[in-house]
C-alpha cells in the first residue's frame, strides 16, 4: 500500500509453482488470475468509494 493522488495504490506479488503450472497451462493460469484480480480490485474500489 502506498499513498497516491486521490487515494492509495496496492501492489500484489504472487507466483505459482509446481509441476502442473508450466508451459501453456501456467500462462493461462497467470492470465486468468490477473483478470480476476483486476476485477476484484475494481469492485473493491467501488465499494470503498460508496
Amino acid at each position: 500500500m502506498a499513498p497516491a493522488e486521490g487515494g492509495s495504490t496496492a501492489q500484489i506479488d504472487a507466483s505459482f509453482t509446481g509441476t502442473m503450472i508450466v508451459g501453456p497451462i501456467g500462462k493461462a493460469v497467470a492470465k486468468n488470475t490477473q483478470a480476476d484480480l483486476d476485477g476484484s480490485l475494481a469492485k473493491f474500489a467501488q465499494l470503498v468509494a460508496a
